[in-house]
């Protein structure tokens, strides 16, 4: 994607984070929030900073599902977007989360065995 900017480099000081993007941009925020995935470059740079080794991900146990699905053709689908919901039972989590109308963000984990990630 054209729009996309990538990060180059990150500099925090003691009250602020300087982020150099691959257009040249130099932004310069209170907060970092790195969700750029499983491999990712926030991730690794701060350890860097921080003089940590590298950590690889970590499998913790969950297969996670998560989708999101319009709720105005569900019964009642006003009900979906009154609360937020989670259920925990037996290593199972099930929820969903309500985003703009008609749309409703849902989740849920499932325990995995080692037999299954080998």
């Amino acid at each position: 994607d054209e729009d996309t900017k990538k990060l180059w480099s990150l500099n925090p000081d003691a009250r602020r984070v300087s982020i150099l993007l691959s257009d040249g941009c130099r932004v310069h925020a209170d907060l970092i929030i790195g969700a750029d995935g499983i491999h990712s470059l926030i991730r690794s740079k701060m350890l860097s900073i921080l003089g940590r080794p590298p950590k690889e991900p970590e499998s913790c146990g969950y297969a996670y599902f998560r989708a999101c699905l319009k709720t105005d053709r569900l019964p009642n689908p006003a009900s979906y977007h009154e609360v937020a919901f989670e259920s925990w039972g037996r290593g199972c989590r099930f929820g969903y989360v309500p985003l703009k109308k008609p749309e409703t963000f849902w989740f849920i984990a499932v325990p995995i065995t080692r037999a299954a990630t080998s």
